[in-house]
């Protein structure tokens, strides 16, 4: 029997009767056919493309990296610090907030001046992100304070039309609205189902985002197209002509936008908008309680592979001074206050700490200011993130200054020119467990004229013919210094002054050239082991790291200098060539499109190599999580402690490429076989039919594969479906 009591929920105050019924709301749309309810026709659906249209402001990412769209965001809030995007106008300004303009090859800040520094820090960390992770590092990060000198930039005004004097002094509230997401389903749903709302509220979980399934996120007068790589044309159309019709809705500003997102390369704005994408960090001031089928798919270009690997390094950042000028103060950051760093440790950095340094200089004549803040690639995501704002409150009390982000193992050469006068070093662990008097083995690294030392795992396994080490025991006031045969002189000097400053002046410092390593020295070291070793000075090419990343919704290559370890993701493919070896690093979550583009780039670049390879130089294959000593050994300060913990300790040899390179080969399969589970290796899920001869395709399909190809998504869907290959 069906039960219908009635349940009575008693209202305490105004806001809890607002949640309620805005619960309730939130059900009864949850069985609503929004299809029918937004008026959503086919003709809708047909025309729905992401070029502008007029009528409809469209964010297309690929224009504002190039600098031809402006982008507007406003950071604010207090306790709860909030990103959105606003009419880019000087009237959208409010003294209470801060605002990120993205010129493209430039990002201004504006700091207002009754801001509070939280938001200037979630601001600083936005555009950090933004500069690093989407423009490569090579975009200028300006900041302007409200009533202070560095406000007068005439650039930023030039592009918003105005003047410092047109802020309004007082501006409105800002308006937080409520996220909503729509899920949208294909064709092979009924009508009323295709569109769902699954989520309203302040912040959501990215695990929403289904591949298979498109998303319209709602936040207002800013709306999102998220597409699932594995969507299809019909269900990326629906979304957006959902989109389309939000934005037309009477309470949206008439500038609202909507921007398209793709899987595994959302924007950071996007990313904002979610409270646990990965590789955002928690800003607050609070303690935490502890085919036709992809009609509006980008079509894949043919990659200039010598093109895209032959690029030179970037010209190194001349950097405000040559070094000169004075470290004024310098902390480090533990949970969510700042401590001072004694002088005489201030070249000491920890990779588990992160550090806010002032250092002070001459301009013009002028006293000018730069705060670096280091994050060490174990420093805790609050510590970093407390780091991030503690910079912004270091800034306040100074009158000309710049911030500037610093992660470990991407050193720039100014910030490596000033602490290298101060013996630059980083170790392991924290400072408080630190012990001067423990041996050590230091890999030295950076480019020629900067290298510095860095704390690697004391064992044979760690070196490598490329570089030098240092091999030093405090207590017994003795090191080796082992130059590798193509460790250059900068790297070999280095290290003897190094080496000198750990142990004392008094000290003995033993260089050791590689191959004629005594038995002391190896027995220092725990015993020989296998290790990176080339055999002359002409086979010494430092190694390059290129990642494959679909990220514009085209597989591009593009080299990483300077590259480290968590440069490689594990949503994408990267390829390390070693010169002497090749190694293609597959993550985990890589997409099968990535796995065969990096099987042509790699066969395309042996055999057009202008490099000297061999063709026959050995390719492996490397999974992420289980990666060899020989591939590790190519990343300085390589840790399991970046992994999962379930994933840690399993450590497995490479593959030969071939087996790779062949699960990609023109090959057919019978219909039994494509039926079996697990598939054949390397075999598409998504596209099983294409795997049948012509023949068999058409017993099963009682059709050619020229006429199957002809017909439309829902269709073809629905015949796969049929014969059970999906």
């Amino acid at each position: 029997m069906m039960d219908r009591t009635i349940h009575v929920h008693r209202a305490e105050s105004e806001d809890e009767r607002d949640r309620i019924v805005g619960h309730l709301n939130f059900l009864r749309q949850q069985f609503l056919n929004l299809f029918e309810m937004f008026s959503i026709t086919d003709e809708d659906v047909a025309a729905a493309k992401t070029k502008p249209t007029p009528g409809f402001s469209f964010i297309d990412p690929t224009a504002v990296k190039k600098g031809d769209q402006l982008l507007l965001v406003e950071v604010h809030g207090r306790r709860r610090v909030r990103t959105q995007k606003v009419d880019v106008s000087v009237k959208s300004f409010r003294p209470s907030s801060v605002f990120i303009l993205d010129a493209g090859t430039r990002i201004f800040q504006w700091n207002g001046s009754e801001a509070p520094r939280v938001c200037k820090g979630k601001a600083l960390d936005v555009c950090s992100k933004i500069r690093t992770k989407e423009r490569g590092g090579t975009i200028a990060h300006i900041t302007l304070d409200q009533g202070k000198s560095s406000e007068n930039n005439s650039d930023f005004w030039k592009l918003l039309k105005a003047q410092p004097s047109d802020v309004p002094a007082s501006g409105t509230t800002a308006v937080i609205h409520m996220t909503r997401l729509y899920r949208v389903l294909g064709q092979e749903v009924d009508e009323g189902s295709r569109i769902k709302l699954i989520y309203e509220g302040a912040l959501p979980r990215c695990e929403l985002l289904s591949s298979k399934s498109c998303v319209t996120v709602d936040c207002g007068d800013e709306l999102f197209v998220w597409v699932g790589k594995e969507s299809v044309s019909y269900q990326r159309k629906l979304a957006l002509a959902l989109a389309k019709k939000l934005v037309k809705e009477e309470e949206r500003a008439s500038w609202a936008t909507i921007t398209r997102e793709v899987e595994n390369g959302e924007t950071i704005i996007f990313k904002e908008k979610f409270s646990n994408f990965a590789g955002m960090l928690p800003i607050n001031l609070q303690k935490k309680e502890q085919k036709k089928n992809t009609a509006t798919a980008k079509a894949q270009e043919k990659i200039d592979v010598l093109k895209a690997m032959h690029h030179s390094a970037p010209q190194s950042e001349s950097g405000v001074d040559d070094g000169s000028g004075e470290i004024v103060n310098m902390w480090r950051v533990e949970d969510f206050e700042r401590y001072e760093v004694e002088p005489k440790d201030r070249g000491q950095f920890f990779d588990q700490e992160s550090y806010i340094i002032h250092y002070k200089y001459m301009h013009r004549n002028k006293e000018a200011n730069m705060v670096y803040f280091w994050q060490g690639r174990f420093s805790s995501r609050n510590e970093k993130g407390t780091s991030a704002y503690m910079t912004v409150d270091v800034s306040e009390d100074l009158s000309e200054n710049e911030q500037t982000r610093v992660e470990q193992g991407k050193e720039c050469a100014h910030f490596r020119q000033v602490f290298n006068k101060l013996h630059f070093v980083v170790l392991n662990g924290r400072r408080s467990t630190w012990s001067s008097d423990a041996a050590g083995l230091y890999r030295m690294v950076g480019t020629d004229h900067h290298k510095h030392p860095t704390q690697v795992h004391r064992s044979a396994s760690s070196l490598s013919s490329l570089t030098a080490f240092v091999l030093a025991d405090p207590p017994a006031r003795s090191a080796f210094v082992w130059c590798g045969v193509g460790a250059s002189d900068d790297a070999s000097s280095r290290a003897q002054e190094f080496a000198r400053h750990t142990i004392g002046p008094s000290g003995s410092v033993t260089v050791v050239e590689e191959g004629k390593e005594s038995d002391d020295f190896w027995k220092a070291l725990g015993g020989k082991k296998q290790y990176f070793r080339v055999s002359s000075k002409d086979e010494c090419r430092p190694p390059r790291l290129f990642n494959l990343s679909g990220a514009s919704g085209t597989i591009k290559v593009e080299e990483v200098f300077q590259y480290c370890q968590t440069d490689l993701d594990v949503r994408h493919i990267s390829i390390l060539d070693a010169f002497s070896a090749i190694y293609v690093w597959i993550g985990k979550n890589a997409p099968q499109a990535e796995k065969k583009m990096a099987v042509a780039v790699v066969q395309e670049y042996i055999q057009k190599s202008p490099f000297g390879h061999d063709v026959h130089v050995p390719v492996w294959v490397v999974n992420s999580y289980t990666e060899p000593e020989e591939f590790t050994v190519h990343f300085p300060g390589w840790s399991e402690k970046l992994f999962p913990k379930a994933m840690q300790g399993k450590r497995s040899s490479v593959t030969p490429f071939e087996e790779l390179a062949s699960s990609f080969s023109t090959k057919t399969f019978s219909y039994a076989e494509l039926k079996q589970d697990p598939l054949p290796s390397g075999v598409d899920p998504t596209k099983l039919e294409t795997y049948l001869s012509d023949g068999e395709f058409e017993e099963v399909f009682a059709m050619s594969k020229a006429e199957f190809r002809k017909l439309p998504v829902w269709k073809v869907e629905k015949m796969k479906q049929s014969v059970g290959l999906f």
